[in-house]
């Protein structure tokens, strides 16, 4: 994926990082995810920008691990980037902001149209649960 004619090919490139990122070679991953911001002129697509924040995370680069989940999540209106970045928010000890940010995806999720909400009852079972251990 690296040598022509797939070095410029950022759908290549991204699975090609998310297989460095489930491998735990988040060193490679994170080049790989250099290359395609290269590509893109640094910007990238919301599914990028949230593998990316799970690279840094991985890295243990918190700031911009925080930074690249909240650009995910305010990029598009899907609600699991917001579940994502709540639970990463969770993870990282801001419990106040993680309830915060599954409150705010919850009543989002509400306002929904009916056929809307059937793609989300994971993502509000996973917050749900979440919910519980922050109250715990």
């Amino acid at each position: 994926c690296l040598k022509p004619p797939f070095d410029d090919n950022d759908e290549y490139l991204y699975r090609l990082a998310f297989t460095h990122y489930k491998c735990l070679d988040f060193d490679s991953a994170e080049q790989i995810m250099i290359r395609i911001g290269e590509i893109g002129l640094s910007r990238y697509k919301a599914q990028e920008l949230l593998l990316y924040a799970k690279i840094q995370e991985g890295l243990e680069n918190q700031g911009e691990a925080k930074r690249l989940y909240t650009e995910a999540s305010d990029k598009t209106g899907d609600l699991s980037y917001g579940y994502e970045l709540a639970a990463y928010l969770k993870r990282s000890g801001d419990l106040e902001g993680a309830h915060k940010k599954f409150t705010l995806v919850a009543d989002t999720y509400e306002r929904l149209p009916r056929p809307l909400k059937k793609q989300y009852r994971q993502v509000m079972a996973d917050i749900s649960r979440e919910m519980a251990e922050l109250t715990d």
